[in-house]
C-alpha cells in the first residue's frame, strides 16, 4: 500500500500543467492568481466560521459549522494544488486532495439536507425583530401593570397598617382582658389589661399556659372551657373566678375559635370582662330580696295575728254595747265603722 501511495505521489513521467497551456503567460498567471486568491478566500472562511462556532456555543448546529469549515478548507487546498501543478506535476497529491474534498463534500451534503426543514423552522431576522418588539411591548405593559400593582399593594398595605394600628389601639386601650391561645393552650398574644391582672409582662406570658399563671383548679376549668370552644367551633360565654393581682375577681369570658386563612381552627381567642362589682351587687340584691321576703312573711303573720285580736275586741265591745242597752244605758263604744249591728247580750 505504501508503494502504491509512493507511485501516486511521484512526479516522474508526468509533465507540469504549464505545458498544456504552452506556458502562455496570460493563461498561466490568470490560473495562478485565481487559484491563489480562491485559496486565500477559502482559507479565511473556515477561520471566520470557527471563530463564530467558538463564540456562539448556543448555536444548535455547531458540528455542521465545523464540517463546513473542513469542506471549505479542502476546496481551498485543491485550488492551491491547481497553482502548484502548473510547474510541479504532483498530480497524485492533487488527486488525493480532490478525493478528500469529494468525501467531505458528500458528507456535508448528506448532513445538510435533513437539517433544512429544521433550519426553516428557525425564526428569521424579521421574525426575531417582530418578536423582540412584541416582547418589549409586553415588558412595557407588564412594567406598567407591576407598577400599578405596586401602587395598589402599597395602598392596601397602608390601609391594612392603619387598620392594624386602630385595632392595636382598641385592643391595648380596652379595659377588658383580650388574649389568644394556640391549640395546646399556649398564649399567642395578650393586651396590657391582661398583663396588669396577671402581674407579668407579655414576654413572660406568651408561650406559657394557664398552669404557670393560675392555681391548678382554676387553670383546669379554663382549659376545659377552651377545649369545648375549639371542639364545638362556636362562640361560648362563661363566668370565671380567677386569682389576679387585684385579688379574687369574677369575669364574664366570651371565647371564640381562632382560624387561619384556610378556615382551619388553630386556637382560640377571648375577651374577659370584670363583673366582680356587678356580681357582688347582684348578690347583695339577692340577700336584700331574701331579707325583704322574710320580713314580708313576718308582717303577714303579724297582720294575721293583729286582725284576729281586733275582731275579738270588736265582738267583745258589741257584747258590752248590747248589755248596756238591755240595762237602759247608752252603748259605751261607737262601732259604726265595723258595719255590723251590736251583738245582744245574754238574756
Amino acid at each position: 500500500m505504501i508503494d502504491e501511495l509512493s507511485r501516486l505521489l511521484a512526479v516522474n513521467g508526468y509533465l507540469p500543467h504549464g505545458y498544456c497551456i504552452s506556458w502562455s503567460p496570460t493563461l498561466l498567471w490568470t490560473f495562478v492568481a485565481s487559484d491563489i486568491l480562491i485559496f486565500l478566500s477559502y482559507f479565511s472562511m473556515p477561520v471566520a466560521i470557527g471563530y463564530f462556532a467558538q463564540r456562539r456555543k448556543d448555536f444548535p448546529y455547531r458540528w455542521l459549522l465545523w464540517l463546513f469549515a473542513v469542506f471549505i478548507m479542502a476546496c481551498g487546498a485543491t485550488h492551491l494544488m491547481g497553482a502548484i501543478v502548473l510547474w510541479q506535476p504532483m498530480y497524485g497529491l492533487d488527486a488525493l486532495l480532490k478525493a478528500i474534498t469529494a468525501f467531505v463534500s458528500v458528507l456535508t451534503a448528506v448532513a445538510l439536507w435533513p437539517l433544512i426543514p429544521h433550519a426553516l423552522k428557525l425564526p428569521s431576522p424579521d421574525q426575531l425583530r417582530y418578536a423582540n418588539e412584541a416582547l418589549q411591548t409586553e415588558i412595557a405593559v407588564r412594567k406598567r401593570a407591576e407598577e400599578a400593582l405596586r401602587v395598589a399593594n402599597k395602598a392596601v398595605e397602608a390601609s391594612l397598617q392603619k387598620e392594624r394600628m386602630i385595632m392595636a389601639a382598641i385592643v391595648e386601650g380596652s379595659s377588658d382582658s383580650i388574649y389568644a391561645k394556640d391549640l395546646e393552650g399556649r398564649y399567642l398574644m395578650v393586651n396590657r389589661e391582661f398583663e396588669r391582672l396577671i402581674g407579668k409582662s407579655a414576654d413572660q406570658i406568651i408561650g406559657s399556659d394557664d398552669t404557670t399563671l393560675l392555681p391548678p383548679d382554676q387553670a383546669k376549668i379554663i382549659r376545659d372551657n377552651d377545649c369545648r370552644v375549639i371542639a364545638e367551633s362556636r362562640i361560648n360565654t362563661y363566668e370565671q373566678t380567677l386569682s389576679t393581682a387585684d385579688g379574687e375577681r369574677t369575669y364574664l369570658a366570651t371565647k371564640s375559635p381562632l382560624q387561619d386563612g384556610a378556615g382551619q381552627v388553630i386556637g382560640m381567642f377571648g375577651i374577659s370582662r370584670d363583673i366582680t362589682e356587678r356580681y357582688r351587687a347582684a348578690a347583695e340584691l339577692r340577700q336584700q330580696a331574701e331579707a325583704l321576703a322574710q320580713r314580708n312573711d313576718e308582717l303577714e303573720r303579724f297582720n294575721r295575728a293583729t286582725v284576729g285580736r281586733e275582731l275579738e275586741m270588736i265582738s267583745l265591745k258589741q257584747q258590752v254595747n248590747g248589755l248596756s242597752r238591755e240595762l237602759g244605758r247608752a252603748p259605751p263604744f261607737a262601732l259604726d265603722f265595723a258595719g255590723a249591728p251590736d251583738a245582744k247580750g245574754p238574756t
